[in-house]
């Protein structure tokens, strides 16, 4: 869970919650908080605690590593440059390939 990988991290540099939220700029509580689990960072938070900790930021939130590979990023751009019915039209193209293959 993103809270225990966060306490991880912190512990893995022997520093306290209140050396991180100083170097973050953000209150002990608010740090504390995402480490206990009581509060969810905003993305550009998420963006500040990855590059702080040096960490992928899919890996910070999920737990898994995954990359992205340039062909990866360009089916997302041609999916996103699409209108919404046409999306719904290309999953659904996606989604019976995929059962068709489990078969």
């Amino acid at each position: 869970m993103f809270h225990m990988r966060l306490a991880k991290l912190r512990d893995s540099l022997n520093l306290s919650q209140s050396e991180i939220a100083k170097r973050l700029g953000m209150a002990r509580t608010t740090y504390a908080g995402y480490e206990n689990g009581s509060r969810e960072p905003d993305l550009k938070t998420l963006n500040k605690l990855a590059e702080f900790f040096g960490v992928n930021l899919n890996w910070l939130i999920t737990g898994s590593d995954y990359k992205m590979t340039e062909e990866d990023e360009q089916l997302l751009r041609i999916f996103n440059d699409l209108n919404e019915r046409d999306q719904e039209y290309m999953l659904d193209i996606m989604r019976r390939m995929a059962e068709t293959k489990k078969e």
